[in-house]
């Protein structure tokens, strides 16, 4: 196992190498807590001027051979799940573009945009929940999905997904919890914003009052109270 000398040896060599040279032995010293004596020795005898001369992999530095080449801007053939993915805003419908662009600096206009959201698709979830109850006792299954394969031998096969209606209210009663714990969140953060601009506001006029009082000079309203 390598000691710590030879570490410190190591990290000072890739740094003489990924600065090209252009850098003294004392301003290593200084960054590795070493004496420039002691790199300076290293220098030598790692011989790590010839190591500058060797030649590295790669394009040299500026050249654009594969200028031009290479996937497009925007090309999304090395993704998988894209969850990581660079989101590109052209990429999105209309509608989303639009609320993206009606975002603004306000917290809470941005809050109750997405309180709105969350407010229509907790309807929506009920209405899905509504049906279900009316559904006759005898209906045991429903259809989720339907897709058409096609076979190896060139036939189309037709592909279902079904669902028992218990099965489907447990997704959508989950889902319908989900929803109420993120109003509730966006709720209490509205109120809390609100608490806090009432206590900035109620602060300056504490401020405000005690400036007054130390000059010894109140604005008075009309009917002879101090403005607030």
């Amino acid at each position: 196992m390598p000691g710590k000398k030879s570490e410190l040896q190591e990290k000072a060599k890739r740094l003489f190498i990924r600065k090209n040279g252009e850098i003294t032995p004392k301003e290593i010293g200084e960054k590795l807590g070493v004496s420039p004596q002691t790199v300076r020795k290293w220098k030598y005898r790692g011989k790590w001027e010839e190591e500058l001369k060797k030649p590295k992999r790669g394009a040299p530095r500026g050249n654009k051979n594969a200028e031009g080449h290479g996937a497009p801007e925007g090309n999304a053939n090395a993704e998988t799940h894209g969850a990581y993915s660079k989101p590109r805003i052209e990429k999105l419908t209309p509608e989303e573009q639009e609320e993206i662009e009606a975002l603004t600096e306000s917290f809470r206009g941005n809050a109750v945009s997405m309180l709105k959201k969350l407010w229509t698709k907790r309807a929506d979830l009920e209405r899905r929940l509504a049906e279900l109850e009316e559904l006759p006792e005898d209906k045991a299954e429903l259809l989720d999905r339907s897709m058409t394969m096609t076979l190896p031998d060139g036939k189309e096969m037709e592909y279902t997904n079904k669902s028992a209606p218990f099965s489907r209210r447990m997704v959508l009663e989950a889902e319908l919890n989900r929803v109420d714990g993120r109003i509730i969140k966006l709720l209490d953060s509205i109120k809390g914003q609100e608490n806090e601009e009432k206590r900035l506001e109620l602060e300056r006029l504490r401020l405000e009052f005690a400036k007054q009082k130390a000059t010894g000079i109140f604005n008075l309203g009309e009917n002879g109270e101090v403005e607030k």
